[in-house]
């Protein structure tokens, strides 16, 4: 049977389109590792697809990069690393080069491919003299976890920015717990994003009471890494410390999401009650339901405690002015919490909940409980969990929660 052109160009576009919906999922707070698998499986039959259809499956694809649009440069490059024709790869690899969200698409090609085919790749990319390819070559090795050795400290001290930021971030990712002097050095950085993640890293690693100082100051400018630093500084901070954090938060209007956010980090019962005063201002009805699901572990939607959202609600902001995803509402998916509902939930269960332990996801943070809630939590979930079993072990990588399902799965069996 011949190739059909039809066919082909559905598995182009559906690829690019998967891997789309794939890269928003694994922030979301509606997917767990068992959907991530499964959306996973669904952009791995249409690369297939491409796989069998040959050169008439790379020549569409290589048309499709005209879009310059971070699915076709992620489509195209794992086709073209795993054929392994060099003219191929430098094809996707020059049209990556250009923007930063089509660089972390290409990021993920390499993240989605084997060791066999990536690993080799991504040094040589480390090596590149041109910054945007050493861009690529950092945010791949970080996802997959490389151990760069001395050469993650070269990168910590990048002449380019981009590259600088991401190494310095990857050391707290990889549990580079030797570079810790490097870390503090590079807290002074002239660049902003350098500075955050020098200290975010430093942060996971070895937690000081100037660490969280800095990081602080980060989230109550209510810039770009304010949400990041908001997810660090109430996994740290002592109760006593954290609540009084939370209490001058939870005064000042222009601080009161991310206020909300932190008593869900806190995982302070004692702050359910407040939680859900909150859920009565439609602005923060959804982020007060998350941050009573990440303490109780009650999943809205499956007990019926949601409803649908007024209809003239506006989204809500993004946490991270510097995501390729800015103008996505980080609430969209996000259940409407009934807050009468909730509140009957909570007076039948709150006997379960012991005063000063910390929960997530309504269990006390304790290393056991943390591997459940990364095996079977929603994503976002799984992240708090995964940050939470580094900060219990200095040195010990943050788990990959964004990684291609099935890895995730065995390396958590």
């Amino acid at each position: 049977m011949g190739i059909i052109p039809e066919i082909i160009s559905q598995h182009a576009e559906e690829s690019a389109f998967l891997w789309r919906l794939r890269d928003r999922a694994v922030d979301e707070p509606h997917y767990r590792l068992k959907q991530l698998t499964a959306l996973d499986e669904r952009v791995e039959a249409h690369l297939d697809g491409l796989r069998i259809a040959g050169d008439a499956g790379w020549d569409l694809l290589v048309d499709e990069l005209k879009w310059e649009a971070p699915g076709e440069i992620f489509a195209a490059a794992a086709i073209a690393l795993e054929g392994g024709v060099e003219a191929r790869i430098q094809r996707a690899l020059s049209a990556a080069l250009p923007d930063r969200a089509l660089r972390r698409a290409f990021a993920s090609a390499l993240g989605w491919s084997s060791t066999r085919v990536a690993d080799p790749f991504v040094r040589r990319l480390l090596a590149d003299a041109a910054g945007p390819a050493r861009h690529i070559g950092i945010m791949a090795a970080a996802a997959r976890g490389m151990n760069l050795a001395e050469l993650l400290a070269a990168l910590g001290q990048d002449g380019d920015s981009l590259v600088r930021a991401r190494a310095l971030r990857a050391m707290g990712q990889l549990g580079r717990a030797d570079l810790g002097a490097m870390l503090v050095q590079q807290s002074g950085d002239a660049d902003e994003a350098c500075r955050f993640w020098a200290l975010w890293s430093h942060g996971v690693l070895a937690a000081t009471h100037d660490v969280v100082t800095y990081l602080i100051g980060f989230a109550e400018s209510g810039g770009a890494f304010a949400g990041h630093a908001t997810q660090l500084i109430f996994r740290i901070l002592a109760p006593s410390d954290s609540a009084r954090v939370w209490n001058a938060w939870a005064r000042r209007a222009v601080l009161m999401r991310l206020a909300v956010t932190a008593a869900g980090v806190s995982g302070d019962p004692d702050s359910v009650p407040w939680i859900l005063e909150q859920m009565g201002d439609p602005k923060l009805a959804r982020v007060a339901g998350e941050a009573f699901s990440m303490i109780t572990g009650a999943d809205l939607a499956h007990l019926d405690l949601d409803q649908r959202p007024p209809q003239d609600l506006e989204g809500g902001p993004t946490e991270d002015a510097a995501d390729p995803a800015v103008g996505l509402d980080p609430d969209e998916n996000l259940p409407f919490p009934v807050g009468a509902k909730c509140r009957r939930w909570w007076d039948a269960h709150r006997g379960d909940f012991k005063s000063g332990v910390r929960h997530l996801c309504g269990l006390p943070v304790r290393t056991a409980n943390l591997q459940t809630v990364l095996r079977d939590g929603f994503q976002r979930q799984r992240q708090a969990a995964a940050l939470e079993l580094s900060l219990r072990n200095p040195g010990r990588p943050v788990f990959e929660c964004r990684a291609r399902g099935f890895r995730q799965g065995s390396a958590l069996s």
